[in-house]
C-alpha cells in the first residue's frame, strides 16, 4: 500500500476503511477500465472546447487545451511529490520512519497521491476550466489579469465548500491546503492555454 500511514499506532476503524477505499480506487483507476475512464474524463472537455469556441477554433484549434493538460498533469505530479516528499520529512522528525527509507517510499506515495488527485481534477477541469476557458477565449477576454482572478475565485470557493463540508477544518487551513493545487495546477493549466496561441487576440468570425 502506498498511502502513508503512522507507521506502529493503532489504525481507526473508520480510517482503515478509507484506506481500503481509496486502495481499491487508485487499484481500479490503474486497471484497463479505470484507465479508459480518465481517457474520456481527458477527452470529452475537447469536445466542449470544440463547441463552445465555435467559429474561433479555427484560429485556435486543439493545441492550447493540449498544452494545458499537459501543464496541469505535471502540475499534480509537482505538488503530490512535494506533499510526499514533506510528509515523510515530518514522518523521520517524530521518529516514525527512517531516513534511508525515502527514495523507496516517496515515488510511490507521489504516484498514489497524484491518481487519486486525478478523481477531483479531471472533472473540476471539465466542467468549470474548458469551459471558461473557451467563453472567455472567443471573447478575447482570456488575460494574465482575467486567469489570476479565476485563480483567487477558484481558490475562494473550493475553500468555501471544503468549510462547509462536516468538519473541523477551518477556512483558513482550507485555504493553505489548496494553495499549491492552485498555483501548480490550475494557474498552469490557464496560462498554458493563454500562451500557446498563435496570436494575442485570436480572430472570432
Amino acid at each position: 500500500m502506498w498511502l502513508p500511514i503512522a507507521v506502529g499506532r493503532p489504525v481507526p476503524v473508520g480510517e482503515r476503511f478509507l484506506l481500503v477505499a481509496t486502495d481499491w480506487l487508485v487499484y481500479y483507476m490503474m486497471q484497463p477500465a479505470g484507465l479508459m475512464l480518465v481517457g474520456l474524463a481527458i477527452a470529452i472537455p475537447f469536445v466542449f472546447w470544440r463547441l463552445i469556441l465555435g467559429n474561433t477554433f479555427a484560429g485556435v484549434g486543439f493545441t492550447p487545451l493540449v498544452i494545458a493538460y499537459t501543464s496541469a498533469l505535471l502540475g499534480v505530479l509537482v505538488a503530490n511529490f512535494m506533499s510526499s516528499y514533506l510528509d515523510f520529512s515530518h514522518r523521520v522528525a517524530i521518529g516514525l520512519l527512517e531516513e534511508g527509507q525515502r527514495w523507496s517510499l516517496v515515488p510511490g506515495w507521489t504516484i498514489y497521491r497524484a491518481v487519486l488527485s486525478l478523481i477531483f481534477l479531471l472533472p473540476l477541469l471539465a466542467i468549470v476550466g474548458v469551459p471558461l476557458s473557451a467563453v472567455l477565449l472567443r471573447k478575447q477576454r482570456l488575460t494574465y489579469a482575467s486567469i489570476a482572478a479565476m485563480a483567487v475565485a477558484l481558490w475562494l470557493v473550493l475553500a468555501l465548500v471544503g468549510w462547509a463540508m462536516p468538519n473541523k477544518v477551518s477556512f483558513f487551513d482550507w485555504l493553505r491546503e489548496l494553495l499549491p493545487g492552485i498555483v501548480l495546477v490550475v494557474v498552469p493549466f490557464f496560462v498554458g492555454i493563454r500562451v500557446s496561441l498563435r496570436s494575442p487576440r485570436p480572430p472570432e468570425y
